[in-house]
């Protein structure tokens, strides 16, 4: 797998090595950044909606049916502290998003360790690989989920398999199964399919006792974590998780095969992507200098364009969804152009399971083709690891400064995109300001819209006025359970009511499930719900209650959709049941 890092002039080195920093700097200093800068109303409250119930309630599926919440048992123990140094969730946002860096910072050490073992690659290399991993955050939402959990999971994973020869078998097989739980419990599908991957690898190369072994481990560390959650969550588990696949099936997957556009997407994509991935296999250049001609010729060079094509169609609005699926095939069309017989077959399997993945993640995910990027992107570091390495020992004849730039200039385009689009967020930082009187959101800088958005709310429910009360928010607005300082009386944190048109049912799954922990003390009419849910809150309101009201303005309604994609009804309406009028009920 070794080979030599550089036979790069020192000059070259030099320019190189100090490029590779500067993007390696950047990408850092954007994560740091987002410790303290941006908020988003809508999935990263639904995030951590979903670790604070399971930190107050040791259970899943209370406040939140969504199944993703099970990788969050990972950060559970930190926030178990967080919550009891902060009972008010004071800086909660901003100690999660510490953690969030520290972990990026764990799994960039563990890359550079993993590359350093396997050898070959110069300093310059390794940085440009980190600089491109640090630059990349799933969707750009700076927070735990699903998507971020299964990205660090896997980049871990490519850098353990880089290094196991060096790290030996029973290390590796200990390390990989460990890996393969955490990302089987954050992202299921993925999870299955890399260890049926792992598995049939390690059996290809080592043998059958390493394969099992490796089974083994993954079974025994997967059973573990089933059984603490058993021990912890009690039988219910079990009834609950099945309730919960219920409802989560209702708002994803399988998504993409109802859209004709996505679907062609995927075949281009798949098409093209195995082409490049086939030829890096064989260890034969893609035909666009050499002498191979004909049909061939000219159906692999159609082919690969049109891969191109439909990714750049595809961003047209440059999505950041979209921008890790055009690097992940120009990076693999750089590396199939310049592979060679007796090259390292790591780059082939890397771009294998980086293609496998993204096809997987389109499939499973809830926005089809813009998830592709999600499983893809993990294997970017690896292919700018290995593109950078062609570029040092086969294009002698390119200028040093092209050399030098070529690869980090990926890192500097994924982190221009994630600045021209802000994962709901306003974009640039022109008038942000530090929230004021909501502990949970104590240090973070937002957008004029949500600082209007918050004191707006404040007219009908100032912060922190419903501390202590059960409170149900019906519509996609889970950021008020945060500034009310409210418990969440609800079984779906962010209530974005958007199920498939065939999957209506889910509404009477929510209707069913609202109360089940007993009725609230407040609610918060946002939106037009659904009709179960609907009847249970007309049914809730049958006694004594007051009932406050706020008329939203055109304009503002305009300005907070166009920042955050949700809406509010014209006019809000804050139901109460106070003390004195429940002891007077017949």
């Amino acid at each position: 797998m070794s080979s030599p890092a550089s036979s790069a002039p020192p000059s070259t080195a030099r320019a190189a090595l100090l490029v590779a920093s500067a993007s390696g700097l950047l990408a850092v200093g954007w994560l740091v950044l987002h410790v303290f800068v941006g908020l988003d109303f809508t999935d990263e409250m639904q995030y951590y909606g979903e670790i604070t119930s399971l930190v107050r309630t040791g259970k899943f599926f209370q406040d939140d049916l969504f199944v993703q919440q099970l990788g969050y048992l990972w950060v559970w123990p930190f926030f178990k502290l967080h919550a009891l140094a902060f009972p008010d969730h004071a800086y909660l946002i901003v100690f999660a998003r510490l953690l969030f860096v520290i972990a990026y910072a764990a799994v960039g050490a563990w890359f550079w360790r993993a590359t350093t073992l396997a050898g070959g690659f110069s300093p310059a290399q390794k940085i440009t690989g980190l600089a491109v991993f640090f630059a990349w955050v799933p969707f750009q939402l700076f927070a735990f989920s699903y998507n971020t959990f299964a990205y660090l999971s896997i980049v871990a994973l490519l850098a353990t398999w880089l290094a196991r020869e060096q790290l030996g078998l029973r290390r590796y097989a200990v390390i990989t199964a460990g890996l393969l739980t955490v990302l089987t419990y954050s992202y299921p599908p993925a999870g299955l399919v890399l260890i049926a991957v792992a598995v049939v690898e390690a059996w290809r190369r080592t043998g059958r006792a390493t394969a099992l072994r490796l089974l083994g481990f993954t079974a025994a560390a997967g059973g573990t974590v089933l059984a603490l959650i058993l021990l912890r969550h009690g039988k219910a588990f079990i009834d609950d998780l099945v309730v919960s696949a219920r409802f989560s099936g209702g708002f994803s997957g399988g998504q993409m095969f109802r859209n004709p556009l996505h679907i062609v997407a995927w075949c281009i994509v798949a098409l093209g992507g195995g082409l490049l991935v086939a030829r890096l296999c064989a260890q034969a250049p893609v035909p666009v200098t050499t002498a191979e001609t004909g049909t061939a010729r000219t159906a692999h060079s159609a082919l690969i364009i049109a891969t191109l094509v439909v990714l750049l169609l595809f961003g047209v609005r440059w999505a950041t969804g979209f921008v890790a699926p055009f690097w992940f095939v120009g990076l693999l069309l750089a590396l199939a152009t310049a592979v060679r017989p007796g090259d390292p077959r790591a780059v082939a399997d890397l771009s294998a399971v980086g293609l496998l993945l993204g096809l997987l993640f389109a499939i499973s995910g809830g926005d089809g083709m813009i998830n592709f990027g999600t499983g893809s992107a993990a294997a970017l570091p690896f292919l700018a690891l290995y593109c950078a390495r062609h570029l040092d020992t086969r294009a002698p004849a390119l200028p040093s400064w092209l050399r030098a730039a070529a690869v980090p200039l990926v890192a500097i385009m994924l982190l221009l995109n994630g600045a021209f689009h802000p994962y709901r967020e306003q974009r640039g930082f022109a008038g942000f300001r530090p929230v004021r009187g909501v502990p949970a959101f104590a240090g973070i800088w937002t957008s004029p819209t949500k600082i209007e958005t918050i004191e707006t709310f404040g007219r009908l429910c100032p912060p922190g006025s419903l501390r202590g009360k059960r409170l149900l928010v019906a519509g996609p607005h889970g950021w008020l359970y945060f500034t009310t300082g409210a418990e969440p009386a609800t079984c779906m944190f962010f209530m974005h009511f958007t199920a498939d048109a065939d999957k209506q049912d889910v509404y009477d799954l929510i209707a069913e499930r609202t109360f089940r922990a007993g009725p609230p003390d407040a609610i918060f009419l946002t939106n037009f719900v659904p009709p179960p849910l609907g009847a249970r809150i007309y049914a809730w309101t049958q006694q004594p209650h007051t009932e406050t009201s706020l008329t939203l303005s055109l304009g503002f309604i305009r300005r907070y959709r166009r920042e955050t994609d949700y809406e509010f009804a014209g006019q809000v309406y804050l139901l109460r049941r106070e003390p004195a009028l429940a002891a007077a009920r017949p």
